[in-house]
């Protein structure tokens, strides 16, 4: 997958510039009892003890403290794109927006506003990139590109909270906040719109819930493991789907004061939770440890590169500046270069740098190559290796308008 960007740049004949607690299993008979207010029935089984009962919660420490707008009330549910190793977040405003936020330094990223009104759930396709959005007040599941650009919005009828892709059966979970709190199930076309299975299940939750408690979703496909946050108990719960019932298997209190929007990074297997207690910024996010049989999607790359806009949105003489965030994952440094590929020709950016573990901001000119790139709009790539037209350690994809000559703004 990879990440589709626009920005502006010039050219003089030449392209010059280019910018850049406990469980109980599915309803029996007769009745468990779940929750501290529970009574137990006579003759009624206590719910049996298993070993990931108390379902981690463990606190990983602070990823750090956002405010991704001056309105921002609280922050909502998180989509994890594996190939950028971000989140797309919700932001609970006037009007709702939505934006990236790195996985590692939970830094703040591409912000966008659009038509959805009070946005809860958030997902990301890890298929194609795209990101899905739904509404507890529209009642509508939005479809937007990598960029927040809508491709399109329909209308269910449902309050939602939460949003999940299953990218190996192509679907869309939705969480409602209702009474009761129920789990849809919707394909996924191909165009990206989604149609109701048919599919929906009662919340069985395992700690006290009086209705309306769901709070964000996230599936883990490699355990089949569903996860929301009970707001009522202010607790991680845990589900899956056995023998067409959905039924409780963890929860556990999560070491935050009221913990609502959340995220799972596959590659590191912790989830990201949001401590949105004070209403108003700025909001915590703290790191936590899941329950042992998540398992992920895997171990992230040694590199990964994205375009920094910020880095990006200007020109420079000689050649137009772009900017990149790279991200070595490795454990010690390497030196790598950047080079651009626009019709079929890779340009140099910048010259050879070493990269340091971690995550580096780089930016530098893209060099007039005295070969006419005509005027219009381009798909590039935007690539980081060994050498200028070599194999790949990392690439991403740019969308890029070549002008006739003249200072452009961005």
């Amino acid at each position: 997958m990879q990440q589709s960007m626009r920005f502006s740049c010039w050219s003089a004949g030449s392209l010059i510039a280019l910018l850049g607690m406990m469980t109980t299993p599915a309803t029996a008979s007769p009745q468990l009892a779940v929750g501290p207010n529970a009574v137990v029935p006579d003759g009624a089984p206590l719910p049996v003890a298993r070993v990931s009962a108390n379902a981690a919660c463990d606190n990983l420490g602070e990823c750090g403290q956002i405010c991704p707008s001056s309105g921002s009330v609280f922050i909502g549910d998180f989509g994890y794109d594996a190939t950028n190793d971000r989140f797309a977040v919700v932001d609970v405003t006037t009007v709702d927006g939505v934006f990236w936020m790195d996985a590692q330094s939970c830094t703040i990223g591409d912000y966008a506003a659009y038509a959805g009104v009070s946005q809860r759930g958030c997902a990301v396709d890890n298929d194609n990139g795209s990101v899905y959005t739904a509404s507890w007040n529209d009642d509508s599941i939005w479809h937007l590109d990598k960029a927040f650009g809508v491709l399109g919005s329909q209308y269910f009828g449902e309050a939602y909270s939460g949003l999940a892709v299953d990218e190996a059966d192509r679907l869309l979970y939705a969480m409602t906040n209702a009474d009761p709190d129920e789990l849809i199930e919707y394909a996924i076309e191909a165009d990206g719109s989604v149609t109701a299975t048919g599919n929906r299940w009662t919340v069985p939750w395992a700690t006290f819930s009086d209705g309306y408690s769901s709070a964000s979703l996230e599936y883990d496909d490699c355990s089949s493991t569903f996860m929301t946050i009970n707001q009522d108990s202010n607790s991680m719960e845990y589900f899956q789907l056995q023998a067409g019932e959905l039924v409780s298997v963890g929860a556990c209190t999560l070491p935050v004061g009221f913990g609502w929007g959340f995220g799972l990074n596959f590659a590191t297997v912790e989830l990201k939770v949001a401590d949105i207690a004070a209403f108003a910024c700025d909001f915590p996010v703290i790191s936590v440890e899941p329950d042992e049989m998540i398992c992920g999607g895997g171990s992230l790359p040694d590199f990964m590169i994205s375009y920094d806009p910020l880095a990006s949105g200007f020109v420079g003489s000689g050649g137009g500046p772009i900017g990149a965030v790279v991200r070595n994952n490795t454990d010690m440094g390497h030196t790598k270069t950047l080079w651009l590929t626009v019709m079929g020709r890779d340009l140099p950016v910048g010259t050879p740098v070493l990269f340091a573990p971690g995550a580096s901001s780089y930016y530098a000119g893209v060099a007039d190559q005295g070969v006419p790139i005509p005027a219009g709009d381009y798909t590039a790539v935007l690539n980081l290796g060994d050498a200028v037209g070599g194999t790949a350690d990392a690439s991403t994809e740019i969308v890029l308008t070549v002008h006739e000559p003249g200072l452009v703004t961005p």
